[in-house]
């Protein structure tokens, strides 16, 4: 399950993109393990 409850603001997607909080969620570690990767490839934030 991912669960993104932020809005877009228009004109500013590739800032929030890289810069906003997530929470990613799923019952196989393996998955959450692949998805933090592949979103660690374009988010900034630590």
């Amino acid at each position: 399950m991912l669960h993104v409850p932020e809005r877009i603001i228009p004109g500013n997607m590739v800032y929030e993109l890289e810069h906003n909080l997530r929470t990613i969620e799923t019952d196989i570690s393996e998955i959450g393990e692949k998805v933090k990767g592949f979103t660690k490839t374009f988010v900034k934030r630590k």
